[in-house]
C-alpha cells in the first residue's frame, strides 16, 4: 500500500499561474553554494564525499520535476540505494542540504499572503496553502514510491532527530518529515496483530531486539513470554512494513495483581490456566521505531487490547501495569542534595551498604510520582506521564519490584501499579491534561502528604552523601542482590 499526497509541489499556484520547480529550485544556488561551504568547514566531525551528496541532490530535483510516475519509482530507487551506501556524514550533509535548498520560494509565498490579505477568498487560500508547502515534503513523498521507501523515510527522520543538536537547520527538516509520517501512520492504517511463538522468524527477532524495558536472554525467555496461554503479546503493524512491529506491549494473565516483575518472569513459575486469570498486567511497552518518536501508539494499543480481552476473556475484571519508574534514583539523589533527611539516609544507606528502609522507598516514590515536574511543568516521570496522560489510575507502589540491575540502579527497585478503569479513563485523562491533576488512590496521597519533618538544611553534610550517591551505579547490583538470595538480574 503505498500513500501519496493529492497536491504536487510541481503546481504551486500563484494568481492562477502555474509556478515551475525548476524556478524555485534554481533560485537557491547561493544557498547551495553556502550549504556545501558549511559542510566542507565541518568536515573534521564526519566526512564525507561532495560528488555523492551532488549526486543525489541532482536526483532530487529530476524526481521532482518528473511527471511520469514510473520515473518517480526509478529515481526514488536510485536516490535511496544511493543515500543507504553512504557512510554517517554523507548521510548528514545530503539532509542538510534539502533542508536548505528545497524549501518554500520565499517570492511565491509573500505574494500569495499578499492576495489573500487583499482578498480572503477561496482560491487565495488555496494559494497560500500551496505556496508554504516546502517542495522537500513532495520530494519524500515520492521517496516513498520505492520499494522500502517508509522504512528509508523512518530511518531519515531517526538520524535528523540525532543530529538536529548540533545543525539547528535540520529542525525544519524534521518537521516535514513529522507531518507527513503522523499522516501515513494515522490509527486508520494501523493493523494490530498478536505476536506468537509461532509467529514468523523475523517478527520474533524483532521483538528480541526491540524490547526497551526487560530484555529477553535467550530464545527460551522469549519462548516463555509467548508460548503460555497466561502470556500475550500484541503489537500495531503498518501495511507497508507487514513484518516491522511499531509498538508492542507484553501482557501476564494472573489470578492476582502482581507486585513483582522478577516472580511475573520467572521459568519456574506454574502458568495459569486462561480461564482462572482475573487480572491483566501489561509490564512492556516498547516503541520499535526511533524515527517515529512523537507520534502516538502506545494509548492507541493498550485501549484496543484491553477491548479485544475483554471480549475474549470476560472473566478478567482488572487491566493494570507493572511499570518501572526510570528516574527516582536521579530525583532522590536531587533532594539529598537540597537537604531532604529522607533522600540524605536512602543514599547514606546506599553507600554504607546497606538495604534503603521500604516505607522510605514508598514515601520518596509518591512524592515523585505526584510532586515531581520537568522544566516544562509536566510530571518528571516519563512512563508516569505516558499512563496518567492515559487515564490510569496510581495504584500502588512495589517495594523492590524489580530487583534487576537496570531495575535497581534506576530506581531503587521501586516498581508501580498504574489501574485501568475503563468507566473513568476519559474523565481521568481530561482532568489530567486540562488540570494536570494526578489520579492516585487515596493511600498514595496520604502516603505523600505524611512529610518527614527532619530535614536539613542545605549542607555540606547532604553534598556529602549525595557526592558518595553517585557512586551506587556500580555498587547496587551487589547491595541489593546479596541481601536476597537466589535473585539473578
Amino acid at each position: 500500500m503505498r500513500l501519496h499526497n493529492l497536491h504536487t509541489a510541481g503546481e504551486l499556484v500563484e494568481t492562477g499561474k502555474r509556478i515551475s520547480l525548476d524556478r524555485i529550485l534554481g533560485r537557491r544556488k547561493a544557498v547551495r553554494q553556502s550549504a556545501s561551504k558549511a559542510g566542507n568547514s565541518n568536515s573534521g566531525k564526519g566526512k564525507y564525499c561532495n560528488s555523492d551528496v551532488e549526486y543525489l541532490l541532482q536526483l532530487s530535483r529530476e524526481i521532482l520535476t518528473a511527471s511520469a510516475q514510473a520515473s518517480h519509482t526509478v529515481l526514488a530507487e536510485k536516490i535511496l540505494s544511493g543515500y543507504q551506501a553512504m557512510h554517517h556524514g554523507s548521510r548528514i550533509e545530503y539532509l542538510r542540504s534539502i533542508a536548505a535548498q528545497f524549501g518554500p520560494d520565499e517570492e511565491c509565498l509573500r505574494t500569495a499572503c499578499r492576495k489573500y490579505l487583499d482578498n480572503a477568498q477561496l482560491d487565495a487560500l488555496l494559494s497560500v496553502g500551496h505556496a508554504v508547502e516546502p517542495p522537500r515534503q513532495e520530494l519524500f513523498r515520492r521517496l516513498n514510491f520505492s520499494t522500502g521507501g517508509t522504512v528509508a523515510i523512518i530511518g531519515m527522520r531517526s538520524l535528523v532527530l540525532s543530529a538536529k543538536e548540533e545543525y539547528p537547520e535540520l529542525q525544519a527538516l524534521d518537521s516535514d518529515l513529522f507531518h507527513l509520517l503522523r499522516s501515513w501512520f494515522n490509527r486508520g492504517f494501523l493493523q494490530m496483530r498478536q505476536i506468537e511463538w509461532s509467529s514468523g522468524g523475523d517478527i520474533l527477532e524483532r521483538v528480541i531486539k526491540y524490547e526497551a524495558v526487560h530484555p529477553f536472554d535467550n530464545w527460551a525467555d522469549l519462548q516463555r513470554r509467548l508460548g503460555p496461554e497466561d502470556r500475550r503479546c500484541y503489537a500495531f503493524f503498518h501495511p507497508a512494513m507487514p513484518d516491522e512491529p511499531l509498538i508492542f506491549v507484553q501482557v501476564a494473565l494472573t489470578k492476582e495483581e502482581p507486585h513483582s516483575i522478577q516472580k511475573l518472569l520467572t521459568e519456574k513459575r506454574i502458568p495459569v490456566a486462561k480461564s482462572d486469570a482475573r487480572v491483566a498486567t501489561f509490564y512492556s511497552i516498547s516503541n520499535c521505531h526511533a524515527g517515529l518518536a512523537g507520534i502516538t501508539f502506545g494509548d492507541l494499543l493498550i485501549k484496543q487490547v484491553v477491548e479485544d480481552l475483554r471480549n475474549d476473556l470476560p472473566a478478567i475484571i482488572r487491566f493494570m501495569t507493572l511499570s518501572p519508574m526510570p528516574g527516582l534514583a536521579a530525583w532522590i539523589i536531587e533532594q539529598s542534595d537540597l537537604g531532604d533527611q529522607l533522600a540524605i539516609e536512602v543514599t547514606k544507606a546506599v553507600h554504607l551498604g546497606d538495604t534503603p528502609n521500604p516505607s522510605d522507598l514508598v514515601h520518596l516514590g509518591t512524592r515523585y510520582l505526584l510532586e515531581a515536574k520537568c522544566s516544562r511543568g509536566r510530571v518528571r516521570d516519563p512512563v508516569a506521564r505516558f499512563h496518567l496522560g492515559n487515564g490510569a489510575i496510581i495504584e500502588r507502589l512495589c517495594p523492590l519490584g524489580d530487583r534487576s540491575k537496570k531495575g535497581l540502579e534506576r530506581s531503587f527497585g521501586l516498581m508501580v501499579n498504574y489501574l485501568y478503569e475503563t468507566e473513568q479513563l476519559a474523565s481521568n485523562r481530561d482532568r489530567f491534561i486540562r488540570d494536570g491533576r494526578i489520579s492516585a488512590r487515596n493511600p498514595i496521597r496520604d502516603a505523600s502528604k505524611e512529610r518527614d519533618e527532619r530535614v536539613l538544611p542545605k549542607s555540606s553534610d547532604g553534598k556529602f552523601y549525595r557526592n558518595r550517591a553517585i557512586e551506587f551505579r556500580n555498587r547496587l547490583k551487589k547491595v541489593f542482590l546479596c541481601k536476597t538470595t537466589g535473585l539473578h538480574s
